[in-house]
């Protein structure tokens, strides 16, 4: 309820030009919490445009090539830069890459929340411009996060804002966090792919500190065989100590060790494979060909955009994500007894079958696809995605949690009006009382929970969708409403309360007094339930001139198609399986 009034009663701005001094704001906050350490919230409408750490629009239309050019627009600005204006560039860059470095020391972290204008301002001008690559990098620094809601209506933006900052503030957090993982012989660590906190290398150590460390974060660790190797039918040893001080202000170690079986066949290795697990490693290799993962090295600092690639690069990111699939299901094919099969079969390991669907939505995905589509032939037509919409999904990536890595990718679509006769209602999960007694009390009561059954999915595709029908696309940042032209009044009615679409784009509720829009509403709610971001929800009328934009993004999430930007799913197949026999050659 206090964050909420205070949302309500932050005062409209008195002139239309918007000065942001956030840079000012944030060196404060540094300044105060110097000593003490802490947490801080910037909550702006756009990029610091005034005193110290102001950021020039960097945004340029004609940059948007896939090029070198485009590189720059979305990585955080550098004090190298070969831009029109150096000296401002340079100036910025020193500023935010100090900064940081102290934030980072002092154990300050920071949680940003811009909120660019969405009404009043025609897209794509500079006052839309917010520099997300510069600003959600010192927020990954710091062990904070950057919250970027542009895709949000202007309706819902006071409870996205609301959502967002409860989340952040009540999620389960650590301070002062230092992560370290040890192994047994025959392995050890490598490094870390995480664009949070800094990373500390010294006697063939290597360890992690952030400021903070909360239940949305994840830390991908790589590692190398050293040595002879493992041994056969041994016993592999791994432990994760994080150091960290807990909400009372007391300092405490939380271990975790994993013991795993090590094993001689290459078809064991692949039947215990998580597809989750290599769906995010897989990711944030890409993420770190940008320039975004790779986390900062403490004796080796060199400003925010330091990661794992010294020059991102798009055609590098796509060429890593089909290149590493294509090596893993071509040593499934020639190591294991899928060599026995006919070579003109595609055969896929039983837990990675969803792998190449998985690496065809990343191509697809705002953070790797190309902000042009193929043989295009409108020039002026708007670049999709913006180098901020591309520069916050990337960090979204690089950070995401196993659970979110696919998800994140690839979008579920569920049909509204073919719904069993259960789904959007509540549902108790019942416990057999003779296997009651076997399982430890916190599992028994999280397994018990009610929970709001969730209708089936269907493939994205159009192939699956018929004007007649209504069907939710949960893209985890987004969700959209796709109402077909067919669809009857008496549906229309009983959803929105409307006897038929509406000419304007007016902000519409689900009906609370209909079981479809009661239900409906229901479905939404689940899908937002234990949810790292918020998922506005954007309602399409097919082939309204009022929700034209919102239909391409729509139509761009069906990853299953042939998009503008990349292949169908069943093209995409075939040409994954000629490279898979090249490599057999």
């Amino acid at each position: 309820k206090a964050v909420k009034g205070l949302i309500e009663k932050t005062p409209p701005p008195r002139s239309s030009v918007r000065l942001s001094a956030g840079g000012a704001a944030i060196a404060a906050l540094q300044d105060a919490l110097d000593v003490s350490g802490g947490k801080g919230y910037l909550i702006s409408c756009g990029r610091p445009k005034f005193g110290k750490g102001n950021l020039r629009a960097r945004e340029n239309k004609n940059f948007y090539t896939d090029r070198d050019e485009e590189v720059d627009m979305f990585n955080p600005i550098k004090s190298t830069s070969s831009s029109s204006k150096p000296n401002l560039d340079k100036e910025a860059a020193e500023f935010y890459e100090e900064l940081s470095d102290k934030m980072a020391k002092s154990q300050v972290c920071l949680d940003i929340f811009t909120c660019p204008e969405p009404e009043g301002f025609q897209a794509g001008k500079e006052q839309d411009y917010c520099d997300s690559a510069t600003l959600s990098k010192l927020c990954a620094r710091t062990g904070g996060q950057y919250h970027l809601l542009r895709n949000t209506p202007a309706a819902a933006v006071a409870e996205a804002l609301r959502f967002e900052v409860l989340r952040s503030a009540t999620r389960s957090s650590g301070n002062e966090a230092i992560l370290k993982v040890r192994t047994s012989q025959g392995v050890m660590v490598k490094g870390f792919l995480s664009p949070c906190g800094v990373t500390h290398t010294h006697a063939g150590s290597c360890e992690i500190e952030m400021a903070a460390c909360d239940a949305d974060k994840s830390i991908c660790v790589e590692l190398e065989i050293e040595g002879n190797g493992i041994k056969a039918n041994s016993m592999t040893f791994f432990q994760a100590a994080t150091l960290f001080t807990d909400a009372g202000g007391v300092r405490t170690v939380r271990i975790s060790t994993l013991a795993i079986p090590s094993t001689g066949e290459v078809q064991d290795v692949f039947r215990s494979s998580d597809m989750d697990s290599i769906a995010c490693v897989l990711a944030r290799k890409a993420m770190d060909e940008l320039g975004f993962v790779g986390s900062v090295e403490s004796s080796t600092f060199a400003g925010l955009g330091s990661g794992g690639s010294s020059k991102g690069s798009l055609l590098k990111a796509r060429e890593l994500l089909i290149t590493e699939s294509v090596k893993i299901l071509a040593c499934y094919r020639k190591n294991t007894v899928a060599s026995q099969s006919p070579k003109g079969q595609l055969i896929l390991p039983e837990t990675l079958k969803l792998l190449p669907l998985f690496i065809l939505s990343m191509l697809k995905s705002t953070a790797v696809r190309s902000s042009a589509p193929r043989n295009r032939t409108n020039r002026n037509s708007p670049p999709s995605p913006r180098v901020d919409e591309r520069a916050n999904r990337i960090l979204q990536t690089a950070c995401a949690t196993p659970s979110y890595a696919f998800p994140f990718a690839h979008p579920q679509l569920f049909s509204i009006l073919d719904m069993g006769a259960d789904a959007g209602l509540l549902f108790v999960p019942k416990i057999d009382s003779d296997k009651a007694g076997t399982v430890k009390q916190p599992v028994l009561d999280e397994s018990v929970k009610p929970f709001i059954k969730l209708p089936s999915s269907v493939h994205p595709s159009m192939s699956t969708m018929t004007q007649e029908g209504i069907y939710l696309m949960d893209a985890v940042d987004v969700m959209y409403v796709y109402v077909g032209r067919m669809v009857s009044a008496s549906t229309l009615q009983g959803l929105f309360d409307l006897p038929s679409v509406p000419h304007e784009n007016v902000p519409l509720q689900f009906s609370q007094g209909s079981d479809l829009g009661h239900r409906l509403a229901a479905v939404i709610e689940e899908c937002r339930r234990d949810r790292m971001v918020y998922s506005p929800v954007k309602i399409i009328f097919q082939g309204h001139p009022e929700t034209v934009n919102e239909e391409s993004e729509f139509l761009a999430l069906l990853v299953d198609d042939n998009t503008p930007h990349e292949v169908s799913y069943v093209d995409f197949l075939c040409a994954i399986h000629r490279k898979i026999q090249n490599e057999l050659i």
